[in-house]
C-alpha cells in the first residue's frame, strides 16, 4: 500500500492510495481555509456548512444541532431526530 500526499502550501489538496486498495480524497477550501467540501474517487462528495462562528454544523447529510448561547450540542439530524431530554433504552430506536 502507497500513501501519497499533494499540497497547496500547507493545504493538502489530494490524498491517494494505491496498491490491494486504490483511491483518494480531494479536499476544497474556503478562502478561510476552512473546508468545504470533500470528494471520495471523484464521485461522492461530502459538503460542510458552518455557522457564524466556523463552527461545522452540516458534515454531509448529518446536521448538528446547537444550543445558541453556548454552542453546546443539542442532538444531530439524519433522517432520524434524537431527543437529548429522553434516554433510550439499550436496542430503541425512536424517531421524534
Amino acid at each position: 500500500m502507497t500513501l501519497t500526499y499533494e499540497y497547496d502550501g500547507n493545504l493538502i489538496t489530494n490524498e491517494a492510495w494505491s496498491g490491494a486498495l486504490s483511491g483518494s480524497v480531494l479536499p476544497e477550501f474556503t478562502d478561510d481555509f476552512l473546508l468545504r467540501t470533500e470528494g471520495v474517487n471523484g464521485a461522492h462528495h461530502v459538503d460542510f456548512g458552518r455557522d457564524h462562528d466556523s463552527l461545522p454544523i452540516l458534515i454531509g447529510d448529518v446536521l448538528f444541532d446547537e444550543d445558541p448561547p453556548y454552542a453546546d450540542p443539542n442532538g444531530t439530524v439524519m433522517a432520524l431526530t434524537w431527543d437529548p431530554t429522553r434516554p433510550c433504552s439499550p436496542g430503541e430506536h425512536r424517531a421524534s
